[in-house]
């Protein structure tokens, strides 16, 4: 492959305050803003289930990244990180969004897996391996402590290729 170019994004204060926005019209990778007036700052979650995979930021803060494959489907929003009045949400959306809107939950989404999402919105066809009850290939436990440690498998194990 040829003709590609890569670079650095430092995602550091001073790129982040150079972002220069416009209007939402991009189905793409970009930056999306938001802001939002609270008026009595508190822990919450930030529903990204319309988003795709990316990075969000809160008034400067980090608060990680996410995918929309899950099974999370939401970020813990600090309410120390809130302040009353105006607050500012910033995502990178790697793939693009379905819609770009942002809401605050009070409950976080732990257990929504949507593997039709991988990657591409519903353009792979996604097979999922079903576990059965067989015994495990090997069972044991580390000794405390934090130095290296080795595991040797009793016999070798069989696989399974989709």
């Amino acid at each position: 492959m040829t003709g590609w170019q890569i670079f650095q994004l430092p995602l550091d204060d001073k790129m982040l305050a150079n972002l220069k926005y416009g209007p939402a019209g991009s189905s793409g990778p970009g930056f999306y803003r938001a802001r939002v007036t609270v008026e009595t700052p508190g822990d919450c979650f930030l529903d990204m289930r319309p988003w795709g995979k990316g990075f969000a930021w809160l008034n400067g803060h980090n608060l990680g990244r996410y995918w929309n494959i899950g099974p999370q489907q939401t970020m813990y929003l600090p309410g120390p990180w809130l302040k009353p009045g105006q607050n500012e949400i910033v995502i990178l959306d790697l793939l693009g969004p379905q819609r770009p809107v942002v809401a605050a939950l009070s409950a976080p989404i732990l257990n929504e897996l949507r593997l039709e999402m991988d990657f591409a919105r519903g353009n792979i066809s996604v097979k999922v391996m079903q576990i059965d009850s067989s015994q495990p290939a090997h069972t044991g436990a580390f000794a405390p402590g934090s130095k290296l440690q080795e595991i040797k498998f009793g016999r070798a194990g069989q696989g399974a290729v989709f």
